[in-house]
């Protein structure tokens, strides 16, 4: 594979890495609009950790007890750690961009779930787009992982450096 096929693929690998670190982000603002009520939601975020949050919220006021609000927060932050794991060792260990691909691929199938499964709301499809957004980012990002496998180091850390002197990237 020549430099530039091998810079192009490391654009692909880093644009999926930054979409993954947007998720984390998105996820993490979601759970305090949702803590402090305020009626809005981000999309491109994380499903499970999100309903994981709201069901041990909405057994909390159920049941009167903190102690399910307090697992919800726990289970919540758990799935998006794991998230922010993949997305710091894939920098070193890019097989973790698959790991990720894998985590977020069962997440959409719960959104789906959670969409088409209870009340509809239009709405809801924003957020399925959002998700196939971040698929098709993992998938390009996991392809460009296995595509690189193979690139002997020398030449990945010079297309490396090559697109650290370039703004853009290529």
């Amino acid at each position: 594979m020549d430099i530039a096929a091998i810079k192009r693929q490391l654009v692909k690998f880093k644009g999926a890495r930054n979409n993954l670190l947007l998720v984390v982000a998105f996820t993490i603002i979601n759970l305090f609009l949702t803590a402090f009520e305020t009626g809005y939601y981000f999309l491109f975020s994380a499903a499970v950790p999100q309903a994981f949050f709201e069901i041990g919220q909405g057994l909390a006021d159920d049941y009167q007890n903190n102690a399910f609000l307090i697992t919800g927060a726990i289970l919540a932050f758990i799935g998006i750690a794991i998230y922010l794991v993949c997305w710091s060792l894939s920098k070193r260990y890019r097989v973790f961009i698959l790991v990720a691909l894998i985590l977020f691929s069962i997440d959409t199938l719960l959104c789906l779930f959670f969409v088409f499964g209870g009340e509809f709301n239009p709405f809801y499809l924003l957020d399925v787009a959002c998700h196939i957004w971040v698929l098709y980012y993992l998938i390009t990002g996991t392809i460009a992982w296995a595509k690189l496998r193979g690139v002997n180091h020398e030449d990945l850390n010079n297309a490396m450096n090559a697109i650290a002197n370039k703004p853009n990237g290529v």
